[in-house]
C-alpha cells in the first residue's frame, strides 16, 4: 500500500537559496595553520563572501565564490601592514613618473602645455590630450599638430576681441555718473550697507570696495549685464545696444529726475523697490526714507 500517494511531487525546477553553512566548508590545513602561527604566511579571509566560499547572489558562475574561487581566503607572504606600505610607495612612485612625465612635456612645448592645462577642464580633447602626456610623456606628430591648430585659432580669437574690446573702451561715451555716485555716498554715510538705484527699468549698483573694479557702478536690465560705467566712461558688454547706451547715458545726467518718474509711472520706490502707498509718496515718486537717505 502506498503511504505517500497524497503527497505532492517536489518541483526540482525551483531554485532554493542553501543555508549559510554553520562552519566554513574550506578550513585551514593544518600546514597552513602552522604556517600562519610561525609567520611564515599571512592567511586573511575574502571579503567578497568573508570566508564562506560561498556567493548567494545572482552570478552566472554559480554560488561559488569568484573572487576566491570558493577557497575563502587568500595566503600571503607579507603582512597586511607591508603590503599596505608597499601600494603606498608604488602609488607614490607612479604620481612622481606622471609629474615627470608632465613637467618634461611642459618644458619641451611650454605653449602647448599650457593650452591644454587651460582647456581640459571643459573640452574632451584637451583632457585626452592630458591623459596621453601623463601616460607617455609626449604627443604623436598628428596629436601635436591638432593641438598647435586649435591653439593658434583660440590664440586668433581672443586677439580679436581683446581688440574689439580695446576699441569699444576707447571710443566708451563720457558719462557723468557723479550725482549718482554722491547719492550712493550719501546712503552709505547714514548706514546703508546695500544700495542701488532702479531708473526706467535700469539698475544701477555700486562695485564692492574690495571686489575686482572697486569704484565703478554696474548697469543692469533685469538679469542682463549691460556694462560698466568707470573713470567716466561707460564700457558697455556685447549685450549692451548703442540705443541702450544712449538711453543709460541720458539716465544718469539727472538721476533724481528719472528715479522720480519711474516711482510715478510704476508706483514702486525706485530705491528700495517697495509699493508706494502715501499719497504724498505716490505723489512725489519716492518713499521720505529713501529720498532722506540718498540726499534728495
Amino acid at each position: 500500500m502506498d503511504y505517500f500517494a497524497d503527497l505532492d511531487e517536489p518541483d526540482l525546477s525551483v531554485h532554493t537559496r542553501p543555508a549559510a553553512p554553520l562552519v566554513r566548508a574550506n578550513a585551514m590545513t593544518q600546514a597552513e595553520v602552522h604556517a600562519a602561527y610561525t609567520g611564515e604566511t599571512y592567511v586573511e579571509n575574502c571579503q567578497k563572501c568573508r570566508g564562506s566560499g560561498i556567493y548567494y547572489g545572482r552570478s552566472r558562475h554559480g554560488q561559488k565564490c569568484f573572487t576566491c574561487k570558493g577557497v575563502g581566503r587568500f595566503t600571503f607572504r607579507t603582512s597586511p601592514e607591508q603590503r599596505a606600505k608597499a601600494r603606498a610607495q608604488a602609488h607614490a612612485s607612479k604620481v612622481r613618473k606622471v609629474e615627470a612625465a608632465v613637467a618634461g612635456f611642459a618644458e619641451s612645448h611650454p605653449e602647448a602645455a599650457a593650452w591644454i592645462a587651460a582647456k581640459r577642464g571643459g573640452f574632451g580633447f584637451a583632457q585626452a590630450m592630458h591623459e596621453a602626456v601623463e601616460r607617455y610623456g609626449h604627443l604623436t606628430d598628428k596629436q601635436m599638430a591638432t593641438v598647435e591648430r586649435l591653439r593658434a585659432a583660440d590664440a586668433e580669437r581672443d586677439a580679436a576681441r581683446a581688440k574689439a574690446r580695446a576699441e569699444r573702451e576707447a571710443n566708451a561715451p563720457v558719462m557723468d555718473l557723479s550725482r549718482v555716485a554722491a547719492a550712493f555716498q550719501s546712503a552709505f554715510d547714514k548706514g546703508a550697507k546695500r544700495v542701488s538705484l532702479r531708473l526706467a527699468g535700469f539698475k544701477f549698483k555700486p562695485a564692492k570696495a574690495t571686489g575686482a573694479n572697486p569704484g565703478a557702478i554696474y548697469v543692469t536690465q533685469g538679469e542682463t549685464y549691460l556694462g560698466k560705467v568707470q573713470d567716466g566712461r561707460f564700457k558697455r558688454s556685447f549685450e549692451c545696444t548703442e540705443v541702450l547706451e544712449q538711453e543709460i547715458v541720458g539716465l544718469a545726467a539727472d538721476p533724481e529726475t528719472a528715479a522720480i518718474a519711474y516711482g510715478r509711472q510704476f508706483g514702486v520706490c525706485a530705491i528700495c523697490n517697495r509699493d508706494l502707498t502715501d499719497p504724498e509718496s505716490v505723489q512725489r515718486g519716492i518713499g521720505p526714507v529713501c529720498a532722506e537717505k540718498f540726499g534728495w
